[in-house]
């Protein structure tokens, strides 16, 4: 694949497009006086359409000025189905050229040119179209084109998809797409498909080429997979094992239980160690106390988060497993969950 650079904008279009920021409100204001002229539209739209338009129109063209293009898209778009005025138009192609949207934005621009205004049209109107002008050059050198080419013996012709999208055959030479990653995939009939992911840059000229392998000959088409049954809940409501349930509320509250002992040893020898470190000065003495201390309040952190977590995954399964739970099943003994803390160590027991 041969791709090209990045290419800049010149001056004369940097200053182009500085010029037509400054438009902005000048082109706000001439939207809102031009989309309520039936006479610049070629088909004279109904009056709730002129008046969604301006709206549309005036806000979009508000929050392109405050560099929200994303956002001024998405009304300049609308109020331009409702009303295709160059003032509408040509905006919302700038938006699109600093969002990356190169290839909406041309086809927009060719749209104000493609435009016979006639011979009284207003002002702003064939200024629009003018700048229209200046903007579709400067674009045009930043599009990305991509050449796509298809290996394939016998007579079969390839379908090709961009991004998913079905390309025609006529257009595979020299494709505009827009900056940015891109898959490319081709398929014909009795041959395996192709792929390739490419990125482009602005001003990329590349190329990919896919060559499809015939599918083997004892390849067979695979049987289509029927869906598994579905499964009733309430079926076997009766039947749910709630080990797992009182195991995490066992777990929650035994962690529950570690957490507070702990935490109450912790502040016990805080407290101590307060009166044994004045100032917070501690003697050397003190410092098996100090590492007990910051032991306990670790092992109680600990404990309450654990503690948390079972009790929250027990209360789930309680609640939201579709199974009565209230009681373990009769003859059963359900499981049991203890803690044990001794004077160096703590630590859980069950029974399950």
């Amino acid at each position: 694949m041969k791709g090209g650079t990045g290419r800049n904008i010149g001056e004369s279009s940097v200053r182009r497009l500085r010029r037509g920021r400054l438009m902005l409100p000048a082109l706000a204001l001439s939207t809102l006086a031009l989309v309520g002229s039936p006479r610049a539209a070629r088909a004279e739209p109904s009056e709730s359409e002129l008046a969604a338009a301006r709206t549309l129109g005036v806000e979009g063209v508000k929050l392109a000025s405050a560099g929200k293009c994303s956002e001024a898209i998405r009304l300049l778009e609308r109020a331009a189905e409702l009303y295709a005025a160059p003032t509408i138009l040509v905006p919302l192609a700038r938006c699109q050229l600093q969002e990356g949207e190169l290839v909406a934005a041309v086809g927009v621009l060719r749209k104000v040119l493609d435009a016979e205004l006639p011979a009284d049209a207003p002002k702003p109107f064939v200024d629009a179209q003018n700048e229209a002008e200046g903007l579709l050059a400067s674009a045009l050198p930043r599009l990305p084109r991509l050449s796509v080419k298809v290996e394939v013996l016998g007579d079969s012709q390839p379908k090709v998809s961009v991004d998913g999208k079905p390309i025609a055959a006529g257009e595979l030479d020299s494709l505009a797409l827009d900056p940015g990653m891109h898959q490319v995939r081709a398929e014909a009939p009795g041959y395996l498909p192709g792929a390739k992911a490419v990125r482009l840059k602005e001003g990329d000229r590349a190329e990919v080429t896919l060559i499809l392998k015939p599918k083997p000959a004892d390849a067979e088409e695979p049987d289509p997979i029927e869906p598994p049954p579905v499964h009733d809940a309430g079926a076997d409501r009766g039947e749910h094992d709630p080990t797992l349930t009182w195991l995490a509320l066992g777990v929650g509250g035994a962690g529950i239980l570690v957490g507070g002992v702990c935490g109450i040893i912790a502040a016990q020898k805080e407290a101590q160690l307060s009166k044994d470190c004045p100032g917070g000065k501690c003697p050397p003495t003190s410092d098996a106390d100090l590492a007990n201390t910051k032991s306990y309040a670790l092992a109680s952190t600990i404990g309450f988060a654990v503690g948390v977590v079972g009790l929250g995954v027990g209360g789930y399964l309680w609640f939201f497993d579709g199974s009565d739970q209230a009681a373990t099943p009769s003859g059963k003994r359900g499981p049991r969950v203890g803690a044990f803390i001794g004077v160096s160590r703590l630590g859980l027991t069950g029974e399950f």
